[in-house]
C-alpha cells in the first residue's frame, strides 16, 4: 500500500496528466458574482441575479417574459465587462432587436448566432465557452432543437427520444466546458431558456414535462421557472393591450445563495405615468418599503415617518410614505442608495475564508 500522502499524491497526478490546474491543495471562498436583471424584486430573490462562471435555466409557459430576462442578463453583462462579448442563439429565429434595444442591450456589439441543426449548435456553445472573451453565452430555446437525423428524415418518420439524446449530451460536453474555462480563470456565464410541455394521458402527478427531459436541470446551479399573466390598466395610453405583465418567479433549484424561492414582478408593457415607469420596468415600491420596515429603517416617528441611512446615520422625515415613492422615482441616484443599501444588507452575508496551498509540481 501506498505511505504517500494527500499532498503528495495530488502532486502526481498534475505530473502524471501534465496539467498543473487538475488538483490543488485548499480553496478560497468567495462569495459567487451575479449579473443582475435590473428587476430589483428578482435580483434581490436569486442572490444578486444569476451566478457567472455557471448555467442557468429558465423555463416556463408562453408569453412569461423568459426572453425579456435572458436579455436583461446580456445588458448587464455588457455594462459589467465592455471589453467582453456577449452572444445570443437563436434557435427559435424570433430575435426582436428593438425589444432587446428596450431593455438595454447594445445589439451593435452583440453576437448573434442562428444554428441549423442541434448537433451544430452544440459545437458552437461549446467552442464559445472556451473563449478568452465571452461574457455570457443565452440559448433561446432548447425546445426549438431540431437534430440533422430528423432534418434529413421523411415527415412523419418518428423521432423518439433523438432531441433528448442531444440535449443531454450538450449538458455534458459544457458542463466540462465550463469546469475547463474555470480552471484557466474565465468566467463565462451560459443561460438557457426552455419550455414546459404537458404529456398525453397522465392519470396521476404532474403531466408537465419539458424537451430533453428533466437531465438538464443537473447541469445549472440556477434553474428558475417562470409564468406570466396581462394585467389590464383603464388609465393606460392603449385600453386594449396589457399594460403590466405580472410575472410569478419560483427557483426550483439553486447550487448558489438565494434569498427566496419565489418571487412577483409588476413588468410594465407601456409607458405609466402614475408610477413613472417606462416599457421594460418594474413596479417595485411595495418590495421595498417592506424591507426598510422590516430592516428597522422605515419607522414612524413624531413628526412622521423616519427614513434612516445607516450608512451615514442620515435621518429624513416624510410626512407621508408616498414621498420617499415620489422622491425614489424622481431622484434615481436618491433610488440606487435606498436599493444598493438593502442588497449590501441582505446579500453581503460574513464569508469564511480558507487560504489556498497552491501545489508545487
Amino acid at each position: 500500500m501506498s505511505s504517500k500522502s494527500v499532498k503528495e499524491m495530488l502532486q502526481e497526478f498534475c505530473k502524471d496528466y501534465n496539467d498543473p490546474d487538475i488538483a490543488r491543495l485548499g480553496m478560497s471562498s468567495t462569495p459567487v458574482p451575479r449579473l443582475a436583471t435590473g428587476w430589483f424584486s428578482l435580483d434581490l430573490a436569486l442572490g444578486g441575479g444569476f451566478p457567472e462562471g455557471r448555467c442557468s435555466v429558465v423555463f416556463g409557459t408562453e408569453g412569461a417574459m423568459k426572453t425579456t430576462i435572458a436579455l436583461r442578463v446580456i445588458a448587464a453583462a455588457q455594462k459589467k465587462y465592455p471589453d467582453k462579448k456577449a452572444v445570443f442563439v437563436d434557435i427559435e429565429g424570433h430575435f426582436d432587436a428593438h425589444w432587446a434595444k428596450i431593455n438595454g442591450v447594445n445589439t451593435d456589439i452583440m453576437g448573434y448566432i442562428i444554428p441549423d441543426t442541434a448537433e451544430s449548435f452544440v459545437e458552437m456553445v461549446e467552442g464559445l465557452l472556451y473563449t478568452k472573451d465571452i461574457s455570457v453565452v443565452v440559448c433561446d430555446s432548447l425546445a426549438a432543437l431540431v437534430t440533422g437525423h430528423e432534418l434529413s428524415s421523411e415527415v412523419g418518420k418518428a423521432m423518439v427520444g433523438t432531441q433528448g439524446i442531444l440535449i443531454n449530451k450538450f449538458y455534458r460536453r459544457v458542463s466540462r466546458s465550463l469546469s475547463q474555462a474555470k480552471a484557466k480563470g474565465l468566467y463565462p456565464t451560459l443561460l438557457c431558456i426552455n419550455q414546459i410541455r404537458e404529456k398525453v394521458g397522465v392519470m396521476y402527478g404532474s403531466p408537465e414535462t419539458q424537451p430533453g427531459g428533466r437531465s438538464f436541470r443537473y447541469a445549472s446551479s440556477l434553474t428558475v421557472r417562470v409564468s406570466g399573466k396581462d394585467e389590464f390598466n383603464k388609465d393606460a395610453p392603449n385600453v386594449g393591450l396589457p399594460a403590466f405583465k405580472n410575472v410569478s418567479v419560483k427557483v426550483v433549484k439553486q447550487k448558489v445563495g438565494i434569498l427566496n424561492t419565489a418571487a412577483e414582478i409588476m413588468v410594465a408593457l407601456q409607458p405609466n405615468a402614475k408610477h413613472g415607469l417606462n416599457i421594460g420596468d418594474t413596479y417595485s415600491w411595495n418590495t421595498v418599503l417592506h424591507y426598510l420596515k422590516d430592516l428597522g429603517w422605515l419607522s414612524k416617528g413624531k413628526k412622521g415617518w423616519e427614513l434612516t441611512f445607516t450608512d451615514t446615520k442620515e435621518v429624513i422625515t416624510y410626512n407621508v410614505q408616498d414621498e420617499i415613492k415620489e422622491q425614489m422615482r424622481n431622484d434615481p441616484e436618491f433610488d440606487s442608495r435606498v436599493k444598493g443599501l438593502i442588497f449590501q444588507e441582505l446579500l453581503n452575508p460574513t464569508e469564511l475564508v480558507y487560504t489556498t496551498e497552491l501545489l508545487d509540481v
